[in-house]
């Protein structure tokens, strides 16, 4: 009879230690995704970098219905603090610094602004900068058309007046 109570707080001490333990065992890895338009060969277990520190790991690269590619990204629970929002995702493929051809997930500073990623978020990264250059070019040409449109509407205007 003394073994089975001696078992039975034995039991449940241990229970106790161990929902004890895993309260205080504090932050986990962070899941998150990215969204690109091309995947530029990137694949599942490449490193995701921020100042030149691997940080985590691209976990799943897919295609969905509509073309856009996710990059479901895991970030070790170490450093799941420094990534934010405002930050810059962009794929980088081989450079002088890259050397081993591997693509990877790089992480840039995007201001004073630091907006915690929650879990499971999904995020657009960047194409890159000539990517972006580019888009941002065409919108200036969009802007540049329309005012010389509507500039040249006022001039035609103000020609058919006396």
């Amino acid at each position: 009879m003394n073994y089975r109570k001696l078992g039975l707080i034995s039991l449940l001490i241990l229970v106790s230690l161990t929902i004890h333990c895993r309260q205080e065992e504090g932050p986990t890895e962070l899941h998150f995704t990215l969204t690109f338009k091309d995947a530029q060969q990137l694949r599942p277990g490449q490193f995701f970098l921020y100042k030149g520190v691997r940080i985590g790991q691209a976990t799943s690269v897919t295609l969905d219905g509509s073309g856009v590619v996710k990059v479901s990204m895991t970030v070790d629970e170490t450093h799941r603090e420094q990534v934010y929002r405002e930050a810059t995702f962009t794929i980088e493929k081989l450079s002088l610094l890259n050397p081993s051809g591997e693509h990877q997930i790089v992480m840039t500073d995007g201001g004073d602004t630091h907006t915690p990623i929650e879990e499971g978020a999904v995020i657009a990264g960047s194409e890159g900068w000539l990517s972006d250059a580019a888009e941002k070019a065409g919108q200036l040409v969009n802007t540049a058309t329309d005012l010389a449109s509507d500039a040249a509407k006022k001039l035609g205007d103000k020609a058919k007046k006396p």
